[in-house]
This record gives C-alpha cells, structure tokens and sequence, in this order.
C-alpha cells in the first residue's frame, strides 16, 4: 500500500511539476526560518548559564557626549576608583571587578591559527562564583 502512495505522489509531482515546486521551496524556506529562530532562542537561553545567578551580573559602561549633543559615545571602560565606591555606596551589589582592554592580558581571545583578536586584564574576582 505503502508503494502505491509513493507511485501516485511521484506521479503528481511530474505532472505538475510548477506547482510542486512553489511548494517545495516554499516549505523548504519555512522550515529553515523554523529552525534558525529555534536555534537562535535555545541560544539565547543557554547563554552564561554557568553562573547560578547569571541574570543579576551587569556590565557598566560610560556614556560620553560632546557639545551638550544628543549623540552619545559609550564604551566599557570605567575608572579603577568608581568600581569600589559603587559597591560601598550600594548596599545591593555582592561583588564588583574591573576589566579593562589592554596588549598584554590575563584573559585573551585566541583563533584557530593562535594570534591574539582580544586581549583584557581583569581582576581574579572576574570568574569567581557569588
């Protein structure tokens, strides 16, 4: 029975073979689009989860302007002095560390043929659980 289902299906295919090729490829196209947003969500959520409590951990950047203009530079970089009076001043912060970019680094980026791409220094606290 099942051979006969198959023979039709090959059938129709040849018969309308504009037809079934719109949806070939239209199915084809939904189920990839399907899958790259799974893959992307399951990402997404799998993302640092080596910390127990990785969705209280904050990156602080400075935002800088010129000219009291509304377009604004940010970058992570944040002075060595204001990482230890932020956790004084609030009670909520557990632990704090700095990290900054720099050529000869504690934590580096290293591709597949061993240069550097990124380099940064960091305390020991960086990796430490809270």
């Amino acid at each position: 029975m099942f051979k006969y289902y198959l023979l039709i299906s090959f059938r129709q295919l040849y018969r309308h073979k504009g037809y079934s090729a719109i949806n070939i490829i239209g199915f084809a196209i939904g189920l990839t689009a399907c899958l790259l947003m799974a893959f992307y969500v399951i990402d997404e959520m799998t993302y640092d989860n080596y910390y127990m409590d990785g969705d209280n951990i904050y990156r602080m950047i400075t935002l800088e302007s010129e000219d009291q203009s509304e377009k604004r530079k940010g970058y992570g970089i944040t002075s060595g002095a204001l990482v230890t009076t932020i956790k004084d001043d609030i009670p909520e912060i557990v632990a704090s560390t700095r990290v900054k970019p720099t050529a000869i680094a504690m934590v580096s980026l290293i591709n597949d043929s061993g240069d550097i791409i990124d380099s940064t220094t960091t305390k020991n606290t960086l990796l430490r659980p809270i």
